[in-house]
């Protein structure tokens, strides 16, 4: 679902640019990690279903799949924010002294 999901996107966004036109990807830190922890997700969910425990999903199995989507989001957020690369920090242009 969500694979589907990122394919739908990417392609409204090649979509929507006029022909001709060319837009250049510079941060791809939010995009890596989570397609990295896709794929760990789907890793483990065969791991569960097949190995561990075939066929059934035990509680603790369930817990930590669940945590999972918080350590997601808190790993996201941290490099959207760039605080894994402080040098790539973006501030904001001179302010304008017209203003309070």
């Amino acid at each position: 679902s969500a694979s589907f999901n990122l394919y739908v996107i990417t392609g409204i966004c090649m979509v929507a640019l006029e022909a001709g036109e060319l837009r250049k990807i510079e941060g791809t830190a939010v995009y890596a990690l989570t397609a990295s922890h896709s794929l760990m997700a789907y890793g483990w969910l065969a791991i569960v279903v097949t190995v561990i425990s075939p066929d059934v999903v035990e509680w603790w199995e369930a817990l930590i799949t669940f945590l999972a989507m918080p350590w997601l989001v808190t790993w996201v957020y941290c490099a959207d924010k760039n605080w894994f690369r402080p040098e790539a920090q973006v501030y904001p242009a001179d302010p304008d002294p017209a203003a309070p």
